[in-house]
């Protein structure tokens, strides 16, 4: 929890976002760090010259080899050179069953409508007593679906329990969305969108445990991107990371159970 005092939560809050997302620096081309809370994306390119040149680049980085991730660890395997079709940036944020816990990102670009469906996601993945993969619940704020993913498995579920975003024949394009996610004390995940700070939010109802896999100990904050569903650069920037959602997007403790049917999603490669 935050402290009350202004300057001391503020002071707090910087620790908890310093660093919060880990990005491997080969993929650099497509998707970077800009700073400690701002992740750039860029389209990946469409020409084969573009792609050769892109590895040019990665391979420039000297870094291919006996990298240091952000434990300290040492890489023994030649890291991929760009993103996969699927590409997860981890979140140094996670909670256990029985605590709290809330993330929120800003996504950012000239016209939202340059990302494609499920481009830009904001989820957490589910883990066992062991750390172990067991699912993966992501929500793309543009679109309005939730998308479960599997280990293993090519084919995954997808549920919309908010319309797409869509501005007004009389309005320009949006260019910003905030998205959260919130994993409360009972374990039950919610997704929340607004289209700005001091708007209102929408919340997709709780996703309780008939919708999670039995013996879930942990969830880990993540952002998934496909890069080959995006039309434009954009960035992603983490506003939100604490037990809580944000006085200004209070979470309402009688929101409605997630009660949208739920389909088969066909994902681009298996997780």
């Amino acid at each position: 929890t935050l402290p009350a005092d202004p300057k001391e939560a503020v002071r707090v809050l910087q620790l908890w976002l310093r660093n919060l997302a880990r990005i491997p620096k080969p993929w650099g081309a497509f998707i970077r760090k800009l700073s400690d809370t701002e992740v750039e994306i860029r389209p990946r390119p469409t020409c084969a010259g573009c792609a050769i040149a892109g590895d040019a680049h990665h391979a420039s980085l000297g870094d291919c080899a006996n990298s240091v991730d952000a434990t300290g660890a040492s890489d023994t395997e030649q890291p991929l050179l760009e993103p996969p079709k699927f590409a997860e940036v981890p979140l140094s944020m996670a909670c256990i069953h029985g605590k709290p816990m809330c993330v929120g990102v800003l996504l950012t670009a000239a016209k939202l409508s340059q990302f494609g469906e499920a481009c830009c996601m904001l989820g957490v993945e589910l883990l066992d007593v062991d750390r172990e993969q067991r699912q993966g619940a992501y929500f793309c704020p543009l679109c309005g679906s939730v998308f479960l993913r599997f280990p293993g498995e090519l084919d995954g579920l997808v549920a919309k329990p908010m319309p797409a975003l869509q501005a007004a024949p009389t309005e320009v394009d949006p260019h910003e969305v905030e998205a959260f996610v919130f994993v409360g004390a009972s374990g039950c995940i919610s997704f929340g969108r607004r289209l700005a700070p001091g708007h209102s939010i929408e919340w997709s109802g709780e996703m309780g445990s008939e919708l999670q896999p039995p013996g879930t100990a942990k969830y880990s904050a993540t952002l998934a991107i496909q890069i080959d569903k995006l039309e434009a650069p954009a960035q992603i920037s983490i506003t939100w990371a604490g037990d809580l959602p944000p006085a200004s997007a209070e979470h309402d403790s009688s929101l409605h159970s997630f009660n949208a049917v739920w389909d088969v999603h066909a994902w681009a490669s298996v997780w």
